[in-house]
């Protein structure tokens, strides 16, 4: 099958870059649609790779779809792989998957409402709870609770769009501030778990194969925003990994995701779960790519097995300087979680060689970040 692949651009804008980066040394090309002409991608060797420019902010699926067929007509593809590359594109093609399957173009995601249900803090919560897997208990929203995170209920709601992110809330302060931004029926609260941060990542085939690793997060962009810092873990060959892939399993799962779980006096709790491509995922493609491999493999883009070799996957590690330079213009501290200081500067000069910009092919972008300018 003669497939080719599309995604949006502007959004998750690190994990774009790594899976640009595989699809170069698997020996295709990603088709991008790029936000505007100030889009970042241009500062990037994958400027070659934009074949199109988004005339909104919001997306239309009119355009996409003579997006869509440009690609097809220009290069000769049967079917388009669409790059399920954050949670507002991802919502976007699933609400408008049938018009987009009628021009064969390729959803790779579970139903709308298994989806939602995973997506959605608050009722993956309930499902992780339903198997015996641990999640934060809720609080009320009262002072003496301090400090606890609130979290929305939905990625979108009655009231307001939401971003999806939590908010930590530790002083008085922060809940007056909360209270004036926020509509507090959006949101549930949970108590706040201290310790050491990891990612399960997982890409789930249909026929029921499971491809994996793990990462521990050292370092957090403020108020639980984008990871920082990772490196590799083995959190992937224990028990816990194995309950969390039978759950799953068991609800009709297939796919990438991302479940962020927290180490407490050695129980694992459930933060949250994102099933799309997560932001560091360059870690994955320094540690050989075979979940980014087999995902594409999964949807037809079966020729890239002959170009990409599987490297091992020990003791990689991931760093996005940028993060820090947002942090420190918005007057922000960054968070270390767990032991994550002392393994971060014991490790620094192994972080920045890592830099997710200071690479040949985004060098550009590294400099424009340096100035502040983040992505």
């Amino acid at each position: 099958m003669n497939t080719g692949v599309v995604s949006i651009s502007g959004f998750n804008f690190r994990a774009l870059i790594a899976y640009c980066r595989f699809a170069d040394s698997a020996g295709f090309k990603i088709h991008l649609w790029a936000k505007d002409e100030a889009d970042p991608v241009f500062l990037s060797k994958y400027a070659s790779w934009v074949y199109g420019t988004r005339d909104l902010a919001t997306l239309n699926i009119e355009d996409l779809l003579i997006f869509i067929e440009k690609i097809k007509c220009e290069f000769g593809y049967e079917k388009i792989l669409l790059l399920p590359i954050s949670e507002y594109f991802n919502r976007f093609i699933l609400e408008n998957r049938q018009m987009l399957e009628a021009c064969n173009a390729v959803v790779p995601l579970v139903s709308d409402s298994l989806y939602t249900a995973i997506s959605d803090k608050y009722s993956f919560g309930r499902i992780c709870g339903n198997y015996g897997l641990l999640v934060p208990k809720e609080v009320d929203f009262l002072e003496e609770n301090l400090p606890f995170v609130a979290k929305p209920r939905s990625y979108s709601n009655l009231h307001k769009p939401v971003a999806g992110k939590p908010y930590l809330l530790k002083t008085k302060n922060d809940l007056k501030k909360f209270i004036a931004d926020e509509f507090i029926d959006d949101f549930y609260f949970q108590e706040f778990i201290t310790g050491n941060s990891f990612y399960l990542l997982f890409f789930l085939s249909r026929d029921g194969r499971c491809y994996r690793l793990s990462q521990k997060n050292l370092v957090q962009q403020s108020n639980g925003r984008s990871i920082i810092a990772a490196h590799t873990a083995t959190l992937h060959q224990e028990k816990i990994c194995d309950d969390y892939i039978g759950m799953l399993k068991n609800i009709g799962f297939y796919g990438l995701i991302m479940i962020e779980l927290k180490k407490n006096n050695n129980l694992f709790y459930m933060i949250e779960a994102n099933p799309r491509i997560w932001g560091p995922s360059q870690l994955v493609l320094n540690s050989g790519g075979e979940i980014i491999r087999e995902f594409f493999m999964e949807y037809g883009i079966s020729e890239l097995s002959k170009y990409f070799r599987v490297l091992p996957v020990e003791d990689q590690y991931y760093y996005w300087s940028g993060g820090v330079i947002e942090d420190t213009i918005n007057q922000s501290l960054s968070d270390f979680h767990g032991d994550g200081r002392t393994d971060f500067y014991n490790n620094y000069k192994k972080y920045l060689e890592a830099d997710v910009f200071l690479q040949k092919d985004t060098v550009d972008l590294y400099m424009k970040q340096s100035k502040g300018m983040g992505f």
